[in-house]
């Protein structure tokens, strides 16, 4: 059990025994279990180079303030994975944490968040935030 180890390796033991008392198994490859997953997921652009247009809505985007972006932050759990660039939620807790910059840090993100909520952020850096980026790479290769 590959996750129980890492989990354990991270950590998070706490984890670690859930995965191991979990009665739960990997799906069987399946047309039934394609079709649940399609149910569950949006489906592909029609062209990945060129995402479709979205609707006109009249809403203002949402905002998120310092505060509501540092609690989100300090509410991962120890042992939480990183993404691709291995930078995990425990890294950006002690940097944030940090007396000499964390705030700048918040503020900075909280700038961040509000780009990526006001649809402002570029196209290339959008599909890392969905995978598609991964999915397109995977597509192109094989």
């Amino acid at each position: 059990m590959l996750t129980v180890s890492e989990k354990l390796s991270a950590g998070n033991v706490k984890a670690a025994v859930r995965l191991l008392m979990s009665g739960e198994v990997f799906s069987q490859p399946s047309s039934k279990t394609l079709a649940n997953l399609q149910a569950k997921h949006f489906p592909a652009f029609s062209d990945p180079h060129h995402p479709d247009a979205p609707t006109a809505v009249s809403v203002p985007p949402l905002h998120v303030a310092p505060p509501a972006v540092l609690k989100a932050i300090l509410s991962f759990p120890p042992g939480s994975s990183g993404g691709p660039d291995v930078l995990s939620p425990t890294h950006i807790q002690k940097m944030v944490g940090d007396k000499s910059g964390g705030s700048a840090l918040v503020e900075a993100l909280s700038a961040f968040c509000n780009l990526v909520l006001a649809a402002k952020c570029p196209l290339e850096v959008a599909l890392y935030f969905s995978g598609r980026h991964t999915i397109w790479t995977r597509r192109e290769k094989g």
